[in-house]
């Protein structure tokens, strides 16, 4: 049986049988081929799962058809199950990669030939058997499948995890140099053996170090105190420390770096100056670390780095590859490989019906691991492949998005400014990097969540450089700002949807809303030299100021609005008991926001923006008193009944229907708009224009103007000559005379 599959693996490889559609076949073991060979030798038959079927024809994976291969296919019978490979392109310069291999019936290995085909017209139904092999063997640049391993923590899990490193060194833009040390570090060294490591003050000590990114949670069982200072500088015994910490003490100490900082034992927790002073320097630490280590999949510092055995086994795991076609799939397909104690043979987590099969080379040589599983994937030809990546033939999606680590609000930053993470989930190991995200399954993302690389448009080359230039703290990074078609700043739009995610995360305490982002902020504004207020950046301030409160409001279109409103849904809103950011600020309080986009033709100035510092980071916390100065046209709305037309979509259950009166330079317009309160709808209120159609609620008390939503009106009142004037022409001509003032709002 070996020595067969070997045979059909050459015959693939040389492309005897490429560009074919197909599904699956197995056979029973002692079934027999029609030679009259048996299908498989006595030494595999125990490796392969008992039970057959054939899955083939138009249209892809029908469902299993059992039969008896000597029955079906006879001697002297035309008709034969054909097996071909499923070819994909890595990077568009490579050979093809094996992916998949599926049957297809056929009196020949010709494609046209093939039963359901034709000359004009062929049936490409995928392949439904996934092909998967270990790192560093002969057929490892051949296929690029792999299988998981059950413990993250083992020499399996290690190897995997080292060999991502050692390619990331030796072929990629993103290996960082020695940089200065963070303030403090924890020294791991030979002499750890004796189960101390201790905390070390730098001095500007030039290495390379690990960080550790992670969830605090509420055990937090050991910090750094002025208390405690001495004693942690003596020496920190290992096994007092929690679990996530002792993880990573040892993926350092096998890394073979020294040292290694962990927030809550390298900042003073207890001293508000060095906790203000190392938070604003956070940025700094992360993105200086050789690599960063992430507790993805960790609750708190009590859960550990690796997930447990029973936590693995009971997820219900989809192929990256099979996640993002969004199609029915057969969960836990693949196995998991794990190394028994005292057993220095592999053995497998098996869940579903999978083969493995040991290819030894004619000519001798290394041996390799093959793993077959029940996974479909569609049709990529040899002689044209398409690209292997997610999001190429399937949904774009971040896999970490569902991690514990993705829903705190801090670890966003540490994960956008770390040139390298090694993510450790509840599913599997990701190795992240400017390069892209590398799953330890095989399957390739693009970098989704974005790094500085993408945020700023820096060019891969120049990457490190500026990156040193920009987080040492060196004012010599030239400003950059890039434009798109529409002249609005490309990073600041990718920054708006930065914080987008950033409103969806969590804070144990909310007045960490911006020094959580704070590192963040200083590198953007080392490298753009742009102003920063109150989490909006000045260049793109007027875009800044437009969000509103996220929600979901489905419609459609009846004469019953009252249809809609059981599935709609719109993000709670927590009022802050203390002062945090001014009202026009989308951190004021929390909840999740959504920003909306202005036209290019604004209306309004900023005169002033005031953001007052609380300390000395000033990115961190404000004091009360931010404001910001309009020049704006002010209108006030007034509160109108919605009135449904037969037809046409029905009223969304949080938008509320308002109308201002527009005295334009010839006619007087009364017109109806859309406004989205915060919270419940105030009136009095009054709208604060921005662009021609869009404004600011504000309503107006002893303390002064306030922000208190957003309101859109329709375009169809405005002329085309509009967009050919001057502002203040374009006031007069929309606004009427009168209605240009000054607004303060705090």
């Amino acid at each position: 049986m070996a020595g067969q599959l070997c045979q059909i693996q050459q015959n693939i490889k040389e492309g005897k049988h490429r560009d074919n559609p197909g599904g699956w076949i197995s056979i029973t073991a002692g079934d027999m081929l029609p030679s009259g060979k048996p299908v498989m030798c006595s030494s595999v038959e125990g490796n392969i799962s008992v039970g057959g079927g054939l899955m083939a024809g138009p249209g892809g994976y029908k469902g299993p058809i059992y039969f008896s291969p000597c029955k079906m296919f006879p001697r002297g019978s035309k008709v034969r199950p054909w097996l071909f490979g499923n070819w994909w392109n890595l990077d568009g310069r490579s050979e093809p990669q094996l992916v998949g291999m599926g049957v297809r019936l056929g009196e020949t290995g010709i494609v046209t030939q093939a039963v359901g085909n034709a000359e004009d017209r062929i049936e490409y139904g995928g392949s439904n058997i996934r092909i998967r092999t270990d790192n560093n063997t002969p057929l490892s640049s051949l296929i690029p499948g792999r299988i998981r391993a059950l413990h993250s923590e083992s020499l399996f899990g290690f190897l995997q995890a080292r060999s991502w490193i050692d390619k990331c060194d030796k072929t990629h833009s993103c290996k960082p140099q020695n940089q200065a040390l963070p303030s403090r570090v924890l020294v791991i060294d030979e002499s750890s053996s004796s189960g101390k490591i201790q905390l070390l003050e730098t001095r500007g000590f030039i290495g390379r170090y690990v960080a550790l990114s992670h969830c605090w949670g509420l055990s937090h069982r050991i910090v750094t105190t002025k208390a405690n200072l001495n004693d942690m500088k003596r020496g920190i015994v290992v096994e007092d420390l929690p679990r996530t910490f002792r993880d990573a003490v040892v993926i350092t100490h096998l890394l073979g770096i020294i040292y290694l900082w962990i927030d809550s034992l390298c900042i003073i927790q207890d001293d508000a100056q060095d906790w203000e002073r190392e938070a604003a320097l956070m940025g700094d630490v992360y993105a200086n670390s050789y690599l960063t280590i992430a507790a993805s999949s960790s609750t708190d510092d009590s859960s550990g780095c690796f997930p447990s055995q029973d936590d693995r086994c009971s997820m219900s795991h989809i192929s990256s590859d099979n996640r993002s076609l969004g199609r029915p799939t057969l969960a836990n397909a693949a196995p998991m490989i794990y190394l028994q104690p005292g057993n220095p043979v592999p053995a497998f987590a098996v869940m579903q019906t999978v083969a493995c099969l040991e290819h030894v080379p004619r000519s001798g040589g290394q041996k390799t691991m093959l793993y077959f599983s029940e996974e479909w994937m569609p049709t990529s030809l040899k002689k044209k492949p398409r690209t292997y990546q997610i999001g190429k033939f399937g949904g774009s999606f971040d896999p970490l998005d569902r991690e514990p680590l993705s829903k705190r609000a801090w670890t966003l930053q540490e994960r956008l400014l770390a040139p390298r993470v090694l993510h450790y989930g509840k599913e599997q190991m990701y190795w992240e990097c400017q390069e892209g995200l590398f799953p330890e399954d095989g399957a390739i993302f693009p970098r989704v969540f974005p790094s500085m690389r993408t945020l700023l448009d820096l060019p891969a080359p120049d990457l490190a450089r500026s990156l040193q230039g920009l987080h040492l703290g060196v004012d010599n990074a030239t400003p950059k700002f890039t434009f798109d078609s529409k002249g609005v700043l490309a990073w600041g739009d990718a920054w708006l949807k930065l914080i987008e995610k950033y409103t969806r995360r969590s804070l144990t305490r909310e007045e960490d809303k911006f020094p959580a982002l704070s590192g963040l902020a200083r590198s953007i504004a080392s490298y753009t030299k742009d102003t920063y207020h109150a989490g909006i950046w000045k260049s793109y301030l007027m875009q800044g100021l437009f969000w509103e409160v996220y929600a979901f409001e489905p419609y459609h279109f009846c004469n019953n609005p009252e249809h809609d409103t059981d599935t709609a849904e719109k993000s709670s809103v927590r009022r802050l008991e203390k002062y945090r950011a001014p009202s026009w600020s989308w951190a004021a309080f929390d909840a999740k926001i959504e920003f909306k986009p202005l036209k290019k033709e604004l209306v309004a100035e900023c005169l002033e923006c005031i953001t007052p510092a609380a300390g000395e980071d000033q990115f961190g916390r404000l004091k009360e008193g931010g404001y910001i100065k309009l020049r704006a046209p002010l209108l006030s709305l007034y509160f109108t009944p919605s009135r449904h037309v037969p037809g046409s979509a029905n009223p969304t259950p949080f938008t509320t229907n308002v109308s201002a009166t527009f005295r334009t330079k010839y006619t007087t317009l009364v017109c109806e708009g859309s406004a989205k309160f915060d919270q419940e709808p105030e009136f009095p209120c009054s709208a604060v224009f921005l662009d021609m159609v869009h404004a600011l609620i504000v309503n107006r008390d002893a303390a002064g103007w306030k922000r208190i939503g957003i309101v859109s009106f329709s375009e169809r009142d405005i002329s085309v000559a509009d967009f050919e004037m001057g502002r203040d022409e374009r006031i007069a001509w929309r606004f009427g005379e009168g209605v240009d003032g000054i607004v303060i709002i705090k």
